[in-house]
């Protein structure tokens, strides 16, 4: 019998012996432990900030505006306090009784001791700056624009601010100084653009006050960083179903980057590559109003003609068939050679995943038809450019014959003021000669200070452009040709800062749907000069 009580004794001792060393082992393993506090907390997540998109000069172009949160704890005072300020009331049903802390939105900040107080960075605006350069996202993932391009670099820079409480042994939450905010540091970093925040936010009102359904390019013609990009109908990313719906007006295309018919501002690639091979501006043409093309009749569109101009004359007036005479004269390879320098036919990359389309340059075969020719030498035909492209080339006038290539992001900052890393570095084609940009440049500048074409010429500052009126071959409900209205120019005039190129999507004549608007540019981007130069002194 003391035998079998001593095995017995003996099992009993052996099995608290591996039960001992199987607690210890359990209480000393991390996985465990950090169940066993997760089982004694309880965290309510409060908001989440992502990583920023400046402007040039690092201004915040999201993030801008912060919402009131509140972390509430469902008593009765801190219900009836928050009733009244609560954004959506629906949050507030079935928390009576409760005893689960839960996160809503206030229009207003209130004390009581069960509910804490947090300013979250709001994302979007309704009247968001910039929104096609910005993009969207969905479930918190880029979808468009930077957001998209930048997906990885957005999300991974980011700060959850939450709270944890503590809990007994059944879960119930200890309050008071139980409960511990978990806040990352604010977030600083951020992509930083090309943009000129007060540049982009005015072309963006002078877009909508003159009724632009089209885009407006802002440019700096020697770094190629582009100052605004503007596309209207513009959205608002905080509504985006009424724009995913908009079958008519298609808001979420960024026309900036689209394909367009051109018109007569192509005349300034014809008289560039009539230069280049050494035809000179001396050339006299009479213009009777129309011209006859290998048995086509082509019309000025001055029915009655312009009479005798020289190429600078043509420019000023903007005469069809003086052009069509002029192309006549340049050897196909080089008209299309510097066509393509001055950056027809190919596409511009403005920042990672976001690329203008190519638009369309017609190749030699084509021009074989003495037609298509003549039609290309005024900017019609097959012909199709992105005012992104425009800006390039009118950039190539003002920057001595070389062409910038335009670009939207200048690099990455991971605190706010610096550039951590480089993106996009200035890059030029040498398109035309300096004597070739310089003399087209006089010509554009001439062409503004004519009488003729007051309706875009600034009342401050002074300019170069040129207009154009683009034939679309489509007709409106009316059984009226739709036409593109242009103007491409810069300013000021001798020592030029901008380049500035407009398209009025359906406007008519460029003189009269974009000339307002290029002049108003004009005389706004004079007095921001003006009162930055104030500023520093």
């Amino acid at each position: 019998m003391w035998k079998r009580l001593i095995i017995v004794f003996s099992c009993f001792c052996l099995c608290f012996t591996l039960l001992y060393l199987r607690l210890f082992f359990i209480s000393t393993d991390e996985k465990y432990a950090e169940m066993a506090v997760r089982q004694t907390t309880y965290t309510l997540n409060i908001g989440r900030t992502y990583a920023n998109i400046y402007d040039a000069n690092f201004r915040p172009l999201i993030n801008e505006r912060s919402k009131i949160i509140a972390s509430v704890y469902p008593s009765e005072s801190a219900l009836s306090a928050i009733e009244p300020h609560v954004k959506d009331r629906a949050v507030l049903q079935g928390r009576r009784g409760a005893t689960i802390p839960f996160v809503c939105e206030l229009d207003e900040a209130v004390d009581n001791e069960d509910i804490d107080i947090f300013n979250i960075p709001i994302r979007y605006s309704d009247e968001q700056i910039a929104p096609h350069i910005i993009g969207y996202t969905r479930d918190n993932i880029g979808v468009s624009g930077l957001e998209y391009a930048y997906d990885d670099f957005l999300r991974d820079n980011s700060s959850q601010v939450s709270i944890q409480y503590s809990a007994d042994g059944i879960r119930q939450l200890k309050l008071g100084n139980s409960k511990t905010l978990i806040e990352q540091k604010q977030v600083r970093a951020g992509i930083v653009t090309t943009l000129d925040k007060d540049i982009q936010k005015m072309a963006e009102k002078v877009a909508r006050e003159n009724a632009i359904k089209g885009a407006i390019v802002i440019m700096d013609p020697y770094s190629g960083e582009i100052k605004a990009m503007v596309s209207m109908p513009d959205f608002s990313p905080l509504s985006l179903e009424k724009s995913l719906n908009d079958d008519e007006n298609y808001p979420l295309v960024n026309r900036a980057l689209s394909g367009y018919n051109l018109g007569s501002i192509f005349k300034l690639a014809t008289a560039s590559a009539a230069l280049e091979q050494g035809i000179n501006t001396n050339l006299e043409y009479d213009c009777k109003g129309y011209v006859d093309v290998k048995g086509q009749i082509m019309n000025c569109h001055k029915l009655d003609g312009h009479g005798v101009l020289d190429m600078g004359g043509a420019i000023v007036h903007s005469c069809n068939t003086y052009f069509i005479e002029l192309a006549s004269k340049i050897d196909d390879k080089v008209l299309l050679s510097t066509a393509s320098a001055l950056s027809f036919g190919k596409s511009v990359n403005l920042a990672t995943g976001m690329r203008s389309v190519n638009g369309y340059l017609q190749n030699k075969g084509e021009l074989y038809n003495p037609a298509e020719k003549a039609n290309l030498s005024f900017g019609q035909g097959m012909l199709l450019a992105t005012p992104i492209q425009v800006a390039q080339m009118t950039s190539t006038f003002v920057n001595g014959g070389r062409t910038p290539r335009a670009f939207l992001v200048k690099g990455l900052s991971y605190d706010g003021e610096t550039i951590g890393s480089e993106e996009t570095a200035p890059a030029f084609t040498n398109a035309i000669s300096k004597s070739t940009a310089n003399k087209i440049k006089n010509f554009m500048i001439e062409t503004v200070e004519d009488e003729s074409n007051e309706k875009f010429h600034p009342t401050k500052a002074t300019a170069g452009g040129k207009t154009a009126t683009a034939q679309t071959g489509r007709m409106d409900k009316d059984d009226k040709e739709i036409l593109h209205g242009w103007l491409t120019g810069f300013t000021p005039a001798k020592a030029p800062k901008y380049v500035i190129t407009i398209l009025v999507e359906g406007g008519g004549y460029g003189s009269s749907s974009a000339g307002p608007a290029f002049a108003e540019i004009c005389d706004k981007l004079y007095e921001l000069e003006e009162l930055r130069a104030e500023s520093q002194n």
